[in-house]
């Protein structure tokens, strides 16, 4: 796959479906709301947006709870998984396709959520600018943002040039290469199953906790704290992943 604009590619998705939603992860998703919810402070009623919500793990949790749910993504395989798992388990979410740096509804929810990586994939950092304001325009006043993704520290710290995943007998290996000074990693991913093998390649901005500090306050975000886990631990030396919680004023 050619890794020039990678994030379109609906390919490019299908590939790491495998890997990027494992059983592992998709188990762990409860918790993951759980925790969510807790740092942002919601009540059910609540109307929540999900900005790249991929197969809508996180919108269903929110929606079995008794939040209003929209869960936006550009990849309409994910959408069509996502809208399917709604309706089976009864589930009113409000799915929409559309790119990142697009969307808003000025005023239209109490919360925002963007998880898992699903920030810093353009070639231009304006880009990521553009996703941020959107977001904080969407919010109403006193609403609340929450980020999650790999930060530039806990990388940095645990950094592996080559690893692999196994996922029901097809192996993902991976080689990362940082770039910029640590301002993008590279990365190609083989994927093996049986005798067949595919490759795909994509780049990401990583950010450090500063630096996402700096961009809530540019899009006027205020309280903007940070925390290395989903239970609320701080973004220290022990940190294991890059949360970001704000409140548009």
């Amino acid at each position: 796959m050619d890794d020039t604009r990678w994030w379109l590619d609906s390919r490019f998705w299908s590939f790491m479906r495998p890997v990027l939603f494992n059983e592992k992860r998709m188990l762990g998703t409860d918790e993951e709301v759980e925790g969510i919810l807790s740092l942002l402070g919601l009540s059910p009623g609540a109307h929540i947006l999900d900005m790249c919500c991929g197969p809508g793990r996180h919108c269903l949790g929110f929606a079995r709870r008794g939040f209003q749910v929209t869960g936006v993504d550009l990849t309409k395989e994910y959408l069509e998984e996502a809208r399917s798992r709604a309706g089976t388990e009864g589930l009113a979410v409000d799915f929409v396709q559309d790119d990142m740096r697009r969307f808003q509804r000025p005023l239209a929810f109490d919360a925002a959520v963007n998880y898992f990586t699903s920030f810093g994939f353009f070639d231009s950092r304006e880009d990521d600018l553009r996703v941020m304001q959107n977001l904080a325009s969407s919010l109403k006043p006193g609403g609340r943002l929450l980020m999650e993704m790999a930060g530039r520290e806990p990388l940095a710290r645990d950094y592996l040039e080559k690893s692999w995943d196994e996922v029901n007998g097809v192996f993902f290996l991976r080689e990362s290469r940082v770039e910029d000074g640590w301002s993008r990693i590279h990365n190609r991913l083989v994927r093996i199953e049986g005798n067949q093998s595919e490759e795909a390649a994509y780049d990401v901005y990583v950010y450090s906790g500063p630096e996402l500090l700096d961009l809530a306050g540019r899009c006027g975000l205020l309280d903007a704290r940070l925390y290395g886990t989903i239970h609320g631990h701080p973004y220290d030396q022990h940190a294991e992943r890059l949360i970001l919680t704000a409140t548009k004023g």
